[in-house]
């Protein structure tokens, strides 16, 4: 197998690749240019129109400004998303700047700049500057700024609203961990095991999806290292789990000036919790996100779209050697292959198009089939189906030919507009595909740049720079598996799927372009340039659903530091929270407690009341963990002035009434019986897709003491 890094590749390659001249020629910062200016556009576009009205961000607001008045995490607070350095390390940022929504946007710029910048500087050591630059754009576009649910409370999240930040700042640091392993097994030195340990460290206290695949990269560099000598590599081990404490050791010393060593141990471990709890790992929730509730739905989505990908990609590989290299065509098969694909008899096309047609039809059918669309839906549109298939069939079999004759015809020089024409059905197909669902064949892409990366790693001359896409491309396909057999670039994926997404654009824009050309003589520089193209499509697809979502949000909630823009005015629940939040400033005095069921911890932020109870997020993940007679004794322990109650249709997917949640309706009978009601907004009963909102006042005073 070809080294992608070798001096070899590094200066054949580029040569060829349109503007690979014009970049060497230029600052090796030429590129990391064009991603600065589409982050910052990126950013000016989407500026506060990223956070969830109602969901987990806003828990990411109120644990640290809590946290500034002196409670402590998991005690005073209950927190199950994560360790306690990302809540502690932005209670920081607001002592420091001041409480606010602004504060935690500039941090999550600077570290998701920096974060952009270490990709960018890793990838082009290991390929050239246009490969690093559309890496990086796709990390911006696709995953930096994403938010393709159209919806302001459907879990739809990206860097600067995650839903936690525990994950933004584990995949951050991990990725510095990454590089500092690969620069520790290149070039050694004790400095970088160190610092990586100390990475290692942070990312235990945040989470443990993500610890686990930095362990494994970890793993996999010390089983490298050992050959060199299990003494120096237990030397290494040593100072690196050493480092590896220093931050928990912080943390534990901490926890232990506010409540007991046990306790304190609890803490510090916390965020690992909740996978010992069957009754967390197994709910309906956690199953969906793997994808377990239907696997041979979500297999056969894989398997189908990974089989799409590697035929088109064999396909175009061929017709590239074929058409484009001045080497002849070798086999007999292969000629036959290209006289069905560009027949020059007039039966055989006739044929040709009697037959493909219904095939694509009967395929797609069968497909969506098994996916759970209806036969009737299906048959409705049989015949546009048909029709376009046709049309598709008749213009591909044209294009091909002509641009077939004339490539042969003279193959002297790059014939940029004949290849392009032969290119045009993969780009029209490229433009139709819902690129949403790109991540399905995420896993058997990543595995395939995993062995690829792995293999010249193990080469002694190509280590150094192979180093870190190899480890990359491991941390990428552990982290990928979190998400079971249900892969996606959407709802968690983007954080699980980022890495792995790199690994396939790194695979297909270097790595596989530089193996074709060496073993089977296809054009690396015609094969680059069609998956750079193809990719171009992809982000500008992804990026325009984005914008559609953006440019929905214009609703005003709050001012100043805290506005936050999202959907309105006539999309719940954006209009609702605002009527709600108006109300309560108007009505309720400032020191009033307030606790909102079963979600909207963001009400209690912007408008600056406490909630006494130490539940902030009532679900079914809560329960579990910290018991249902608990919650409920605290509750009526700490009982607010005040209870915003926020119903949703029970007939909507994924939602249901709050007193319908397993464990929580002796709470909301509780409630019922000493809450009298204020204010509606909305109707009630709740029509179909829609929610409102009660504000409830309690008839009696409050029942034991109450967090001032």
């Amino acid at each position: 197998m070809i080294d992608p890094a070798s001096k070899e590749s590094r200066a054949e390659v580029p040569a060829g690749v349109p503007g690979g001249n014009f970049i060497r020629r230029h600052s090796r910062w030429a590129g990391l240019l064009v991603v600065a200016v589409v982050f910052a556009a990126v950013a000016a576009l989407s500026w506060r129109r990223w956070p969830e009205v109602l969901a987990d961000f806003g828990v990411q607001l109120y644990v640290p400004w809590r946290l500034t008045e002196g409670s402590v995490l998991y005690r005073d607070l209950f927190y199950i998303s994560g360790g306690p350095f990302s809540q502690y390390f932005n209670a920081l940022l607001f002592r420091i700047f001041g409480v606010s929504f602004l504060t935690l946007i500039m941090a999550n710029l600077i570290i998701v700049a920096a974060m952009v910048w270490l990709i960018y500087h890793r990838f082009r050591a290991a390929s050239e500057t246009w490969v690093a630059t559309m890496i990086c754009l796709g990390v911006v576009l696709v995953f930096a700024f994403g938010q393709y649910s159209g919806s302001a409370s459907a879990g739809d999240w990206n860097y600067m609203v995650p839903y936690c930040h525990d994950a933004l700042h584990g995949l951050a640091l991990s990725i510095l961990g990454v590089a500092l392993l690969s620069d520790w097994v290149s070039k050694g030195g004790f400095r970088y095991v160190c610092a990586a340990g100390f990475c290692a460290g942070l990312v235990f206290l945040t989470k443990p999806d993500i610890f686990a695949a930095l362990t494994a990269c970890v793993i996999v560099a010390f089983a490298w290292v050992a050959r060199r000598g299990v003494r120096f590599a237990a030397g290494a081990l040593a100072g690196f789990l050493l480092a590896a404490m220093l931050p928990s050791a912080f943390f534990f010393l901490y926890f232990l000036g506010k409540e007991g060593w046990r306790e304190s141990l609890r803490s510090v471990i916390f965020g690992w919790v909740p996978l010992f709890n069957a009754a967390v790992v197994n709910n309906s929730l956690n199953q969906w996100c793997l994808g377990f509730d239907q696997p041979a739905v979500h297999l056969r989505v894989m398997l189908f779209q990974f089989a799409a990908v590697a035929g088109l990609t064999m396909f175009y590989a061929f017709v590239f050697r074929h058409v484009a290299s001045p080497k002849p065509v070798a086999g007999r098969w292969e000629r036959n292959l290209l006289l069905v694909l560009a027949p020059p008899l007039l039966w055989q096309r006739i044929v040709l198009l009697v037959l493909v047609p219904p095939v694509l039809i009967l395929v797609y059918m069968r497909h969506w089939l098994r996916l759970g669309e209806s036969l009737s839906h299906l048959s409705s549109s049989f015949g546009a189906l048909l029709a376009w298939s046709y049309v598709l069939t008749v213009v591909f079999m044209a294009l091909f030919q002509a641009a077939l004759l004339s490539l042969k015809k003279n193959r002297e020089g790059t014939r940029w507009f004949d290849l392009l024409v032969l290119m045009s059905p993969l780009l029209v197909l490229a433009g139709l595909f819902d690129w949403i669902d790109c991540g399905a064949s995420l896993p058997l892409l990543s595995l395939s740049a995993c062995i690829m990366t792995g293999w010249n790693f193990r080469k002694p001359p190509a280590a150094p720079a192979a180093a870190f896409p190899f480890l990359w491309s491991v941390f990428g396909l552990v982290l990928l598996s979190k998400m079971g057999v249900f892969p996606r670039i959407w709802h968690y994926g983007f954080v699980l799927a980022m890495p792995a997404f790199v690994s396939a654009v790194y695979l297909f824009l270097w790595m596989l372009p530089a193996l074709l050309e060496k073993k089977w003589a296809v054009p690396a520089r015609l094969f680059r340039a069609t998956a750079l193209l193809v990719l171009m499509i992809g982000f500008a697809s992804l990026f325009w659903a984005s914008w559609k979502s953006y440019h929905s949000q214009n609703l005003v909630l709050s001012s100043g530091k805290d506005k936050i823009l999202t959907f309105g005015p006539s999309v719940n629940p954006g209009e609702s929270v605002r009527a709600t939040l108006s109300w309560i400033e108007k009505n309720t005095p400032p020191n009033a407690t307030l606790a909102v069921l079963p979600e909207g911890i963001t009400i209690n932020y912007l408008t600056r009341r406490i909630n006494p109870t130490p539940c902030l997020l009532w679900d079914e993940n809560v329960v579990p963990v910290y018991g249902s007679s608990n919650i409920t004794a605290a509750f009526q322990k700490y009982a607010p002035d005040y209870v915003v109650l926020i119903e949703r249709d029970p007939s909507d997917p994924g939602f249901s009434r709050f007193g319908d949640v397993p464990g929580f309706g002796g709470l909301m009978r509780w409630v019922d019986e000493n809450y009298q009601l204020l204010q509606l907004f909305g109707d009630e009963p709740v029509s179909k897709g829609a929610m409102d909102i009660k504000i409830l006042k309690r008839r009696l005073p409050a029942i034991g003491a109450r967090e001032s």
